[in-house]
């Protein structure tokens, strides 16, 4: 804050000078130059008083603006995996290769590892996968699921989605 009062009164000094200079050698301009030391002076007082209000309201305390900022750039960057499941579950929804492509190898996933926990392979023992999936269940999980005909046809309906992530949730 000293090291910008020391500028802030070097530049004065500089607009006395060049007012002294106008005044002598400009003499028809007197009120101009004056106007103009004057918002000289006036400009330099509100980088003086902006430069002392930053100073004073400085604190390890944040604002609730800044804080509410800062949280949603942290959620965002924290969270770019979901934004992206987001995305690929919208894409399966959309169109049937992106389910089986995107969206399937991700459920299989999951549907192998709630299996594995109970003893059981999802692959390995399809009779007693089926038995605890269900037959609509397994049959968009299993292995030899074929890739769809039509890359652009309709994906998996939202609630058939909703209800196929309700069974993997139950096991």
């Amino acid at each position: 804050m000293r090291r910008l009062a020391v500028d802030l009164g070097v530049l004065a000094l500089f607009a006395s000078g060049a007012l002294v200079l106008a005044l002598l050698f400009h003499r028809p301009s007197h009120e101009r130059a004056v106007d103009l030391y004057l918002l000289a002076l006036g400009t330099l007082a509100m980088v003086g008083l902006v430069a002392a209000t930053r100073e004073a309201t400085r604190g390890d305390e944040r604002s609730s603006f800044e804080a509410a900022l800062r949280r949603g750039q942290t959620t965002q960057m924290e969270l770019p995996d979901l934004e992206r499941i987001r995305r690929e579950t919208a894409l399966g929804i959309a169109r049937s290769f992106d389910f089986h492509a995107r969206v399937r190898p991700r459920l299989r996933e999951i549907a192998a590892q709630r299996l594995a926990v109970r003893g059981l392979d999802l692959d390995g023992d399809p009779d007693r996968a089926r038995a605890v999936l269900g037959d609509d269940v397994y049959d968009l999980l299993r292995v030899d699921r074929p890739v769809p005909d039509d890359r652009f046809a309709p994906g998996i309906d939202a609630a058939v989605l909703g209800r196929l992530l309700d069974t993997l949730e139950k096991i």
